[in-house]
């Protein structure tokens, strides 16, 4: 309450009518807003529901519009080529895209006259599952439809059917409406001018389909609380109702309502729009909520002019409470100040201290009264370096505010603020503030190391090296002096990581990254860049050979035994070199050229180093440019499948295919297998290689089947480099499900060596693979780590024997023994028996005496395309049978007999060194040689 005698009178006055006069001035006032913006909210929402009407109303008209264009079109094509074939049709459909250009029609249908009484549906777009029952549909047969097609051939016009439900469709389609667009097609270009030539020139129709509800969802948007109905006729009908697009709400009424006419072709329908203007309730219940805001203003205002009259009066007390309460709130500064976590100090002209905190004295290691007219070197500031302080003080006296950093010995940072403290005009002084940031900047320090360091190793990272090294190519060309940049590879760190686990894998690489410090100088840079790869960076070199020592010694030390655990553990390292300086060369570029020489290195056979040329370069551009073309040519399907025929060895009959990839270039040239296989192996694409090939030979090979040589079996050769087990077993059953070939009927052929690496993991894959039911080989037997175990346990169902021991049996008796060691092992355990790479008639008869059961090599066969397949089936007479049981042998008693009397003396069954056996290197029976030749897919 307001106390007589305290306010003035015209206090009084303020408090007691002028908070009236503003209630009521602001409540009407609102009130005469709301009411004229309720009305024009209620036009504006016409307005809205009738351009949504019209724009609904046109967007109908272009639909029918489009759906007459496309027609018209079609009859225009059918005129001008009225025997078009299936393909044309097809292409012409699919240019069309109906579903996306034309909504609402579900077909558009050629039916060309047969007769008077058929004219019948030839072709129909699009092709597909709700459409394919509509070929060869008689569209005389029915009554309505036969009188919209009379009425159409007689006028030359487009003619709509009747509303009516297409049986031949879907069940889905064929519950709702559709009408039937016909467009007469005459033969020639124009429609004929007399109703006896159109009768006589007709060739047929074109006619579309449209699906009543899917035309009208395409056309309506409409928002919520607007409802469209479409009717036939000219009038609304609920029984002629053709679509809604929501029910009607009984109990909701409408508050605007739109009707018009649109014609199709003569074929009048109502549009009907109505709206309960749902969509404007929020905004009219938001104009209340508004009007009921403008009350509320107005008596917040009054209450408020009526307080700040109390307030006035209460602020007279409080002045004089204030001023008793001077005292105590110097003395809540001072504390405050002295709680503040920083030195907080005012220096005057002379720079003299005339104030500080409680930070600051205990910081200076004295009381207050130690610190009141001192300097701040006096008070424990002192700096390193110079003294900044006296410098920030002078300009911070002209006006300028400073800010820097401190370092105050032993170990400590300080952040300074010095703010001038002005007061009318004039800088009488200036206040210090100084935190403590020690931590702070440690933290950044560290933050900084663990950006630029490898966290394991503690050896620079990429950023780091790649500074340096830009600083070194600076230098380089400065003194003359010569930098090597090494790419080190640490050689089966892999196994290793992988069977011992990451943290073992850990510890060896920290013990690694120790060694190669060691073996370089304190100003050359060893890093990490992951994994197991490592940067060295040499600088001050004179020659390349200095280069060489240094790999030389990393080599020795790399290799020697490294104890991880009490595990003895050996690896190796692939180094590759570039040099600089160079000609037009970035640190990029150093780093890239190194990279592509320990490629080589690796390749070269590890445990080496190579320095970079611009060979290498040339292949690695090359390299490149193959991957980038085979993973091309795998996506566009550019490669080829050829087919070697293997070969029954009893009697010559041919009963399966090995799929080989081949690749042949735009111009004309092939890269060979070696090339590519090998490149799709270290680049991941032998995935999609070994994908595509399973495709093609299944499909292939079920075409011959078709033919009728169901027989026949088709091996394809899959690498488990870089194996996804699950994408793999899916493929293949793709495969074979596309294709419809039975499972027993392909041959997966897995090399040998490479079933060793991972045993456990692929024999779970085999038996997966066994479950689909196809075939199991073993591929380049002999070659690897054979072990009679391993065949045991994989169920494999065939045998490859490699071709470098079939071609051995030419000169070594050695061979001949290993070769009937291994087809009498296999037929113990089940397994039949391929030896491939078969040249000579005399490798054959030792085979054949040895009961191999199949043959596969150029003296029955090359490798051919799929159509010289088919050619070569149908020149076979006969199906090949199975042979009479004991007739392994042709010639029985031709078994071969002691190693010895087969193969005769040295010399006296093989000619001259160079006539049968050829020189040394034209026949490579290495392993190395094996892994370039495989046989493959």
């Amino acid at each position: 309450m307001v106390q007589s005698g305290v306010l003035t009178r015209k206090e009084k006055f303020l408090a007691r009518y002028l908070p009236f006069l503003i209630l009521l001035s602001l409540g009407l006032l609102g009130t005469w807003l709301w009411d004229t913006t309720r009305e024009r909210r209620m036009l504006s929402a016409q307005n809205d529901f009738e351009h949504h009407a019209s724009r609904t109303l046109e967007a109908l008209k272009v639909r029918f519009s489009s759906y007459r264009r496309v027609l018209l079109a079609t009859r225009g094509v059918l005129a001008a080529s009225p025997d078009i074939s299936l393909d044309e049709w097809k292409k012409y459909g699919g240019h069309l895209d109906i579903p996306n250009n034309y909504p609402g029609i579900w077909g558009i249908t050629w039916a060309p006259v047969a007769s008077a009484d058929n004219i019948s549906v030839r072709y129909v777009a699009p092709f597909n599952n709700d459409t394919r029952n509509v070929i060869g549909y008689n569209m005389q047969a029915e009554p309505v439809r036969s009188t919209a097609m009379a009425q159409a051939r007689d006028t030359g016009q487009l003619v709509l059917s009747p509303p009516l439900h297409v049986q031949a469709m879907p069940e889905a389609l064929a519950r709702s409406l559709s009408l039937i667009l016909f467009v007469p097609v005459y033969a020639g270009s124009e429609v004929p001018q007399t109703l006896q030539q159109r009768r006589e020139r007709l060739i047929g129709f074109v006619n579309a389909g449209i699906h009543i509800q899917t035309m009208m969802e395409s056309v309506v948007n409409l928002p919520e609380g607007m409802r469209l109905c479409l009717y036939e006729g000219t009038e609304v009908n609920g029984d002629k109702v053709l679509y809604s697009s929501a029910k009607r709400d009984p109990g909701v009424v409408p508050t605007f309502s739109y009707v018009k006419q649109v014609d199709f072709n003569g074929h009048p329908f109502t549009l009907k729009m109505e709206s309960a203007a749902l969509q404007i309730m929020p905004q009219m219940l938001g104009m209340d909520l508004t009007l009921l805001s403008y009350w509320l203003l107005a008596f917040m205002l009054a209450s408020l002019i009526r307080e700040l009259a109390i307030m006035q009066f209460r602020a007279k007390k409080l002045a004089a409470r204030m001023s008793a309460r001077a005292l105590q709130s110097e003395y809540e500064m001072r504390l405050i100040m002295d709680n503040v976590p920083a030195i907080i100090a005012h220096i005057d002209r002379n720079n003299r201290i005339t104030y500080a905190n409680k930070r600051h004295a205990d910081w200076a290691q004295t009381d207050l009264q130690g610190i009141i007219g001192k300097t701040l070197d006096e008070s424990f500031l002192s700096t390193q370096g110079g003294n900044p302080h006296l410098s920030a003080i002078a300009s911070a006296m002209q006006g300028e505010m400073q800010r820097y950093e401190a370092e105050i010995p032993p170990d400590r940072v300080l952040d300074v603020s010095i703010i001038p403290n002005e007061m009318h005009g004039k800088v009488d002084g200036v206040f210090l503030f100084a935190s403590d940031i020690s931590e702070t900047r440690a933290m950044a320090d560290r933050m900084s190391h663990l950006a630029q360091y490898d966290h394991l190793t503690q050896l620079p990272n990429r950023a780091l090296l790649q500074e340096r090294l830009q600083q070194a190519m600076l230098h380089s060309k400065r003194d003359g002096r010569h930098i090597a940049l090494m790419f080190i590879d640490l050689d089966n760190f892999k196994n290793i990581n992988d069977s011992l686990g990451h943290a073992f894998g850990d510890r060896l690489l920290q013990k690694v990254a120790k060694r190669l410090k060691s073996v370089v100088r304190e100003n050359d840079t060893v890093s990490r860049l992951g994994g197991d790869e490592f940067v060295i960076l040499l600088t001050g070199m004179t020659c390349a050979l200095d280069a060489s020592r240094i790999a030389l010694n990393i080599l020795g030390e790399v290799a020697r035994p490294v104890y991880v655990d009490g595990h003895e553990m050996h690896v190796g390292a692939s180094i590759g070199i570039s040099l600089y300086p160079q000609e037009d060369t970035t640190a990029d570029d150093l780093m890239k050229q190194a990279d592509t020489a320990m490629y080589y290195a690796k390749r070269d056979g590890r445990g080496c180093y190579r320095f970079f040329s611009e060979e290498m370069s040339i292949a690695a551009d090359r390299r490149l440019s193959l991957e980038r073309a085979l993973r091309a040519a795998i996506g566009n399907g550019e490669l080829s499948v050829y087919f070697q025929p293997k070969i029954r060895a009893c009697d010559n009959a041919l009963i399966g295919m090995e799929a080989l990839a081949r690749w042949y270039l735009p111009d004309g040239s092939e890269v060979l297998p070696a090339e590519f296989i090998r490149l799709a192996e270290e680049t991941g694409l032998v995935r999609a290689l070994d994908a595509w090939v399973l495709r093609e030979a299944c499909h292939r090979c079920m075409q011959w089947h078709k033919l009728g040589w169901t027989h026949l079996t088709v091996a394809v050769n899959i690498s488990l480099t870089r194996l996804d087990i699950e994408s793999l077993h899916s493929t293949i059953q793709t495969a074979l499900q596309e294709s419809g070939l039975p499972p027993d009927k392909l041959e997966i052929e897995l090399i040998e060596s490479e079933m060793l690496r991972n045993s456990e993991s692929n024999h779970a894959w085999i038996n997966k693979l066994k479950d689909l039911g196809v075939k199991i080989a073993i591929d380049d037997f002999g070659v690897g780590y054979s072990n009679l175990s391993y065949l045991q346990n994989f169920g494999f169902d065939v045998l490859k024997i490699d071709k470098s021991f079939v071609q051995a049996l030419e000169y070594s008796a050695d061979t001949y023994h290993l070769i009937r060691a291994i087809v009498a092992m296999s037929h113990a355990l089940g397994l039949r028996v391929v030896a491939e790479g078969v040249e000579t008639e005399y490798q054959a008869a030792i085979l054949r005496g040895e009961e191999c059961d199949m043959l596969q090599g150029y003296l029955f066969h090359a490798p051919m395309p799929a159509a010289a397949i088919e050619a070569l089936l149908k020149s076979v007479n006969e199906m090949p049978n199975d042979p009479e049981p004991g007739t392994r042998n042709p010639e029985p008693g031709t078994r071969n007999p002691e190693p010895g009397t087969r193969n005769p003396e040295p010399g006296t069954r093989n000619p001259e060194p160079g006539t049968r056996n050829p020189e040394p290197g034209t026949r490579n029976h290495s392993k190395k040689a094996r892994d370039f030749n495989r046989n493959w897919l």
